[in-house]
């Protein structure tokens, strides 16, 4: 690793999802062993069925590690594999891959971030939402409502799977509390006390196939904002 230059772990947290992350596996490695930064990916399958788990085929590709968890949680498996990075700057996205890799450009001047902390955003004119069923859409605009009532962060889209920031901001991720999808509602309303959060509008792809449950995960995440705010 060269001192001063661009590095970074990219960490996947998937829920069964491993089948869909495959179908895609090879575009994020094309994309990164094209460049001259130091990379891995990490893959955090969280709860996953052992049949989803064994789907897992990467010949030994050493920028890859896979870990295995049998508790299930985004914000667990982010932070599992977060202990086993070794870059300093995380990259953390869906198993789907519904924002591409290739977003990453815009997050970049001269091969470096533009801040320790950049998200992507959905929901602005310049950004394209392909695919979303209009009650996600809807559902998210509720969700971002009350985010925006209750703790007054500028941001338009909490939820964007594609978010990079710089790793010596561990400090603050291992004290979230949260270990579901309402962890990335507590980890940016906690780096926005510190850090200047830079959205950047990215493309987005629905993938029909994806585990994420509406109903439930949203309403868990409704719960959990409001004993966010209270707390």
């Amino acid at each position: 690793m060269s001192p001063g230059k661009f590095n970074l772990s990219v960490i996947i947290p998937s829920k069964n999802d491993e089948r869909i992350f495959m179908d895609g596996f090879l575009n994020l490695l094309n994309f990164l062993k094209k460049k001259t930064w130091d990379s891995e990916i990490i893959l955090v399958s969280n709860g996953s069925k052992k049949e989803n788990i064994n789907l897992i085929k990467t010949d030994g590709e050493p920028y890859f590690k896979h870990l295995i968890l049998k508790e299930s949680g985004k914000g667990l498996a982010i932070k599992e594999g977060i202990k086993e990075s070794k870059h300093d700057y995380i990259l953390f996205m869906d198993a789907d891959f519904s924002v591409s890799i290739n977003e990453l450009e815009k997050f970049l001047q001269n091969e470096k971030p533009i801040g320790n902390v950049v998200i992507g955003t959905r929901r602005t004119k310049d950004s394209i939402n392909n695919g979303t069923p209009i009650i996600r859409k809807i559902g998210g605009a509720v969700y971002l409502f009350f985010v925006k009532a209750f703790f007054q962060l500028k941001i338009t889209d909490t939820q964007c799977g594609f978010k990079l920031f710089k790793k010596s901001e561990y400090k603050i991720i291992k004290e979230i509390a949260y270990n579901n999808f309402s962890f990335d509602i507590e980890l940016l309303y906690k780096l926005s006390k510190r850090n200047k959060i830079y959205e950047i509008p990215v493309q987005y792809n629905h993938h029909p196939d994806s585990k994420v449950s509406l109903f439930k995960d949203s309403f868990t995440m409704f719960f959990d904002l409001i004993l966010l705010r209270f707390k």
